[in-house]
């Protein structure tokens, strides 16, 4: 952690440690050779939840997941298994062979505290070691890699200061990526559109919580966001949110 800087705010609006959970798409390893690797390194246990995902539960009781990411894949995992004489498992096989060639891997931390991201660095030398690779790997993989960090407040100025300093940094955090060609191609982290940009970029921008959601929810029907704050609406105002 030597090397990672400490953000300004370090407690959330309860006044605890702030948190940060960490999602990591990849191709190369098995589930079962990351499962095992990781849990190896956390000295946790692994619980399947199906065929193509697993849980890791480490000396914290802190739930790790590890899955295909796809919700038809997932699904069909958890399908209690059938008879080998019918016509259905096979093909289902041939078909998650192939699917499985363009989906990714993710490994899912469970809230971690800043002064734990270490263990991340850890992980992906690990992962790195069993031959997890990334977007760069091959042309048609559009890997990302998510921060999913705690609020340290509630006040809708505050949020909108973070977006904001979002807007105006993007580019050069782009840059400073270096960005797939396969991630700007599939539009999984697009920019706002650009009257949103106008909007939230005003001097005089200040939303109260209601309107920062209808806003924001009017102008951005969609996860494919650089910058997602969907999940942090929803945590705001679960019900506006899931209503739109």
């Amino acid at each position: 952690m030597s090397s990672l800087h400490s953000p300004p705010w370090l407690k959330n609006h309860h006044g605890h440690d702030r948190h940060i959970g960490v999602e990591i798409e990849m191709g190369g390893p098995t589930l079962k050779a990351l499962s095992q690797t990781i849990a190896t390194l956390l000295q946790a246990r692994v619980r399947p939840r199906g065929r193509f995902e697993h849980t890791l539960i480490d000396t914290h009781k802190r739930h790790w997941r590890i899955e295909i990411d796809s919700r038809w894949i997932k699904k069909i995992g958890r399908e209690q298994s059938m008879d080998l004489a019918t016509l259905r498992r096979p093909i289902e096989d041939l078909l998650l062979q192939a699917a499985c060639r363009f989906v990714p891997l993710e490994l899912i931390s469970p809230p971690l505290t800043f002064k734990e991201l270490g263990v991340i660095e850890h992980l992906i030398a690990q992962m790195r070691a069993i031959g997890a690779r990334g977007s760069s790997d091959q042309i048609f993989n559009a890997f990302g890699m998510q921060l999913n960090p705690e609020i340290p407040s509630r006040d809708p100025a505050m949020i909108v200061a973070f977006l904001q300093s979002f807007i105006c940094l993007q580019e050069w955090l782009q840059h400073r990526i270096g960005r797939d060609i396969a991630r700007q191609i599939t539009g999984y982290a697009s920019s706002f559109p650009l009257p949103y940009i106008q909007r939230v970029l005003q001097e005089e921008y200040r939303p109260d919580q209601q309107t920062l959601i209808e806003e924001y929810l009017q102008a951005n029907p969609t996860r494919n966001r650089a910058l997602d704050l969907l999940p942090l609406l929803s945590y705001l105002d679960k019900r506006r949110v899931f209503r739109a």
